[in-house]
């Protein structure tokens, strides 16, 4: 079942780079899945291939412990 579904979105994904330019999307800071399924889906509406990029890539752990790190830099004396 997983071959065929992955067969069905490259064919998909071929007809779609044959009708138009490429759209890039790079976003600082990493990119979510939920971002990366959004670019698939613009995709096939507007008939062009998103290409989605960034500095990392995001899972809700990793989103928690970059949160994380940032309170442990945080230093009340540096607040004006």
């Amino acid at each position: 079942m997983q071959c065929n579904v992955e067969s069905k979105a490259a064919a998909s994904l071929a007809d779609i780079r044959l009708s138009g330019k490429r759209l890039f999307v790079f976003i600082l800071g990493g990119v979510t899945f939920s971002e990366k399924r959004v670019a698939y889906q613009l995709s096939t509406q507007l008939q062009r291939e998103v290409i989605i990029g960034g500095t990392s890539i995001l899972t809700p752990n990793t989103f928690i412990e970059e949160l994380e790190g940032l309170s442990e830099d945080f230093n009340e004396d540096d607040v004006i």
